[in-house]
């Protein structure tokens, strides 16, 4: 049944596939004749890249006054238009049904528009992808297809955008796949190749098959393959560096964005003044390292300033991507290493490590290692590229997420944003109510090691709980769990008589089988916003109420709230306070 509705909705949507290709491709074709066309009017040698060329004065004010024009437009707007971006699009698939409202597409358009004509640190692959997400969004709502089948087609407008933007269509369906849909099916494989392959015609009947860099001739030795498992380890742990500092970055943004923009613009001017190539997406920097220069400490200036600044600007609010500049980031260092085996070898040439930096930085930081492989391999051309790739791609994502524990860094943006939004609502309700209706007064408090006379003793007063105090912190287990572990072990009557008798036996509670929580110590004058909050920030399971004793003296323990009492309050809360029940005319009206 299931493979006939699938066979029946497949023609379906490789037609709107067709549209969503046509629909994204020339939104994308907009975004950079716009980009490109206005910021090479700016430059003296007319290259869009070309922000080098500008003088120091004009360094520091144009991502000064494109900032602040951001700013004013974001004050003048409502505060429902600023979410923009990939997270964003991430976010509004996992919680909104793939609903992403035009309003915000657009002002993506303009506020990416507006960073890259000014300058800023960020680059325009992933306003592209809320573009084609956007997009084919709108296309989607009108199929009449069920969620499952308007998911793929936002994702195929996605594979789309990449490929337009980067003339990469395969690394295009496969990105789609890795970061949006975040699997792999056959069913999705044929709109998604589709839409990526009519985007990316788009793009190239309009401005011919633009290569972003020249064509690379690969010559591997022996003794490239050590090197390439040496950058792998470095670009891994500069994509855990870049990732904890935008993390980090957006944790302490509490700003609106009328207030960081403009402090994201003075950072962005103030370090361009100096270091004019972190301006922009920073694929003519690239194309000179491709170039194998010598100066290898300018080299090190422009990774440091552009991943210190890059995750500065994004998290306070510039509507940019970052995976531009991290190509940067990644081709740096991938230069360094190069340059430096050069030296213990001559055969090794930095410009091949620099291009599989660029792909492992990108790999790595996504969690999208088979997308950076494909961009590798379109990008160059050359099927010999796959397996030095290989090697320090799947290097750099294992330093990442194996060593490191690092997650996707869309993925942790989008979970900043969807605690934020959730505590937020949470709160603004919450507050009002105190966390002693709810607290469990069903426990016990007893130590670690417990004689067996002991243990029976406490169960017979039918706890819910058992509060375990190991001398140096509390643990919070369930009693049925001891209860059922006791009855294990008296499997006859005689058990149970030998067990009762034998006084020198000792039972340690966080030694038998039993799910254990983590406690951390709440005032019961508290509410329950503020139970949640310290629940949230202290990552624990569940709270152990006390008294506010007077001075001197040590607080009470007077109940429990674990994160599931919690979650059921909000969710089973009763609304009588705050809406009135219609009165029995009304009613009858009705």
């Amino acid at each position: 049944m299931r493979s006939w509705s699938q066979r029946k909705a497949l023609p379906k949507l490789s037609a709107i596939a067709v549209a969503i290709g046509i629909a994204s491709g020339l939104v994308i074709l907009l975004f950079r004749i716009l980009t490109e066309h206005a910021t090479s009017n700016l430059m003296p040698g007319q290259n869009h890249e070309g922000f080098e060329q500008l003088s120091e004065e004009a360094r520091f004010f144009l991502p000064v006054f494109g900032a602040i024009l951001l700013a004013v437009i974001y004050r003048l707007i409502p505060t429902s238009f600023h979410d923009v971006g990939v997270p964003y699009l991430l976010q509004r698939l996992d919680y909104h049904q793939g609903h992403l409202p035009f309003r915000n597409t657009l002002m993506q358009f303009i506020g990416a528009t507006i960073a890259l004509i000014s300058g800023q640190s960020a680059g325009r692959e992933g306003p592209a992808i809320h573009l084609g997400g956007g997009v084919s969004s709108v296309i989607a709502r009108y199929s009449q297809l069920p969620y499952a089948y308007r998911r793929m087609l936002i994702a195929s407008g996605v594979a789309a955008a990449i490929s337009a933007s980067f003339n990469t269509p395969l690394a295009g369906v496969i990105f789609a796949q890795e970061v949006v849909l975040r699997q792999f099916s056959l069913i999705s494989m044929t709109p998604l190749v589709i839409a990526a392959v009519t985007g990316s015609l788009v793009t190239q009947i309009a401005l011919g098959e633009l290569a972003i860099f020249p064509s690379f001739e690969i010559l591997l030795s022996a003794w490239d393959f050590p090197g390439l498992v040496l950058l792998g380890c470095f670009i891994g742990g500069l994509s855990v560096i870049f990732s904890r500092l935008l993390i980090a970055w957006q944790k302490t943004n509490n700003f609106p964005k009328w207030y960081s923009l403009p402090i994201a613009g003075l950072i962005t001017g103030a370090v361009a003044y100096y270091v004019p190539e972190v301006m922009g997406v920073g694929y003519d920097t690239i194309n000179l390292l491709l170039g194998n220069v010598s100066d290898w400490q300018w080299v090190v200036i422009i990774l440091c300033a552009k991943l210190l600044l890059t995750s500065f600007v994004l998290a306070y609010g510039v509507p940019g991507g970052l995976i531009g500049p991290n190509l940067l980031i990644g081709a740096c260092a991938g230069f360094i290493v190069g340059l430096g085996l050069q030296t213990l070898h001559s055969d090794i040439n930095p410009g091949l490590f620099c291009l599989i930096g660029m792909a492992s930085m990108m790999g790595a930081t996504l969690h999208a290692p088979i997308a950076a492989l494909i961009t590798l391999l379109e990008m160059t051309n050359s099927s010999q590229i796959i397996l030095p790739g290989m090697i320090s791609i799947v290097m750099a994502y294992l330093i990442n997420k194996g060593l490191c524990g690092q997650q996707a860094i869309f993925d942790e943006l989008q979970r900043i944003r969807h605690d934020r939004d959730r505590m937020n609502a949470q709160s603004s309700t919450l507050e009002h109510f105190g966390i002693m209706p709810i607290m469990d007064r069903r426990f016990v408090v007893a130590q670690q090691m417990l004689k067996v006379q002991s243990v029976i003793q406490l169960l017979y007063d039918q706890p819910r709980w058992i509060v375990i105090d190991s001398g140096t912190r509390f643990y919070l287990m369930q009693a049925s769990d001891l209860a059922n572990w006791l009855l294990y072990q008296m499997n006859s009557s005689e058990q149970i008589e030998q067990l009762k008798n034998d006084e020198s036996r000792e039972i340690d509670l966080l030694a038998i089988p039993a799910s254990r929580l983590d406690l951390t110590a709440i005032n019961i004058k508290a509410d329950i916003a503020e139970a949640l909050s310290l629940i949230d920030s202290h990552k624990t399971d569940a709270l152990l109420i006390q008294s506010t004793p007077p001075e001197g003296q040590a607080p009470k323990l007077l109940g429990i709230i674990t994160q599931n009492d919690l979650a059921h309050f909000y969710s089973n809360r009763k609304f009588d306070d705050f809406f009135e029940a219609p009165d029995q005319e009304s009613k009858n009206k009705s």
